[in-house]
């Protein structure tokens, strides 16, 4: 064969059949977890491929990574959020990232400053938080 019918047959090869020069490294391998994805139904047991902080991968074969956590006997889930916490304290919140909490919301009473209940707590919290502007102590402070 010529170069040039060399390189179209490459160019072939890998347009239409696909290629793998090397496998993927990802950041972040959850291996062998019970993966539950409500949306899809997804329920059984999967690895799941990380990069840049975000699911890349979902897969029955083995999956390389930088970091490899093993699941084995755990849920993979995505994280709860928990739209009735009163404790909205950094203590609390890391209780609840044990739980697989990742967002904590105070919708019930809420506050009557809520750029202040803001400031006095970011930067300080393992997971995502929030609070409504309440009409009890909006009503009290008034």
């Amino acid at each position: 064969m010529t170069l040039f019918k060399h390189l179209l047959f490459v160019i072939f090869v890998i347009t239409f059949v696909g290629y793998s020069f090397a496998d993927d490294i990802y950041d972040v391998v959850i291996k062998d977890g019970k993966v539950m994805d409500p949306e899809s139904g997804l329920n059984d047991i999967r690895n799941v491929g990380i990069t840049n902080g975000k699911i890349v991968a979902i897969s029955e074969k083995d999956l390389n990574g930088k970091q490899i956590i093993n699941a084995k006997g755990l849920v993979v889930a995505p994280g709860f959020i928990d739209m009735h916490e009163h404790g909205q304290e950094p203590q609390n919140y890391e209780f609840q990232a044990h739980d697989g909490v990742t967002t904590s919301l105070e919708l019930e009473l809420g506050t009557n400053d809520v750029p202040g209940w803001y400031a006095q707590r970011e930067g300080k919290s393992l997971i995502n938080f929030g609070v409504s502007a309440g009409h009890i102590p909006v009503r009290m402070k008034v």
